[in-house]
């Protein structure tokens, strides 16, 4: 946590300038039938486990440092460059990729490009002291999302594997991560934000996510 520290020193020192932390939907938990928004207590779930230890460290440097923050809380994102490629497009590719289990966890998404908008939203507007959760319009089913994927990329539909051997191969950090809830409302980004989706959906944004991945797979070929 001590870059988080220096950041928060050094926007101290360069006259107490705003600073935006990132938080992603793995800090939430399980949304069980639910949905998270930004009041939902921060209760870190798989991956998120990693972050699990520095929240209270990094709500207490926060506190005392009394920064100007402001929250942002992304959904799944996908997109050129991010995990999506490694975790998802080149393993599909492969013949690789599987969902643990049934694959009916409702996950909510967004697009790279989206969240890019949200921080330009943010720093322009300065809302500090807020936190918004910034996720698409449309929350899917993590089989539904791959199938989707998996169409654009003219595959076939997507395989599924048992959780305890997802689990096994991958650890249970990332099996929690691939099966859990997290239903996310994005009204307050909308409203006190302005902010709007371009890709209202995952079924408006993989196609478009794919198609930026391989013209960029393309060109790296090239080189």
């Amino acid at each position: 946590m001590t870059y988080i520290k220096n950041i928060l020193d050094e926007a101290q020192q360069a006259g107490n300038i705003p600073v935006i932390i990132t938080e992603g939907t793995l800090q939430l938990g399980d949304s069980g039938d639910g949905w998270h928004d930004e009041t939902a207590k921060l209760n870190p779930l798989g991956m998120g486990r990693a972050g699990e230890l520095s929240v209270p460290y990094v709500k207490r440097m926060v506190e005392e440092s009394n920064a100007p923050i402001i929250r942002l809380i992304p959904g799944m994102t996908y997109g050129g460059g991010s995990w999506f490629e490694n975790g998802v497009y080149n393993l599909m590719k492969k013949g690789w990729f599987r969902t643990f289990g049934d694959g009916q966890n409702i996950v909510s998404c967004v697009y790279l490009d989206d969240v890019a908008e949200a921080y330009r939203l943010a720093v322009e507007k300065m809302p500090l002291g807020e936190t918004f959760a910034i996720a698409d319009d449309q929350p899917v089913k993590f089989r539904d999302f791959a199938n989707c994927v998996a169409r654009a990329m003219g595959k076939p539909p997507v395989k599924s594997m048992p959780v305890w051997l997802g689990s096994f191969m991958t650890g249970k950090a990332m099996a929690e991560t691939l099966t859990m809830n997290c239903r996310v409302r994005n009204t307050k980004a909308k409203e006190k934000l302005g902010w709007r989706p371009k890709c209202v959906s995952y079924e408006q944004g993989i196609p478009v996510a794919v198609a930026e991945i391989e013209k960029n797979q393309r060109e790296r070929g090239k080189r």
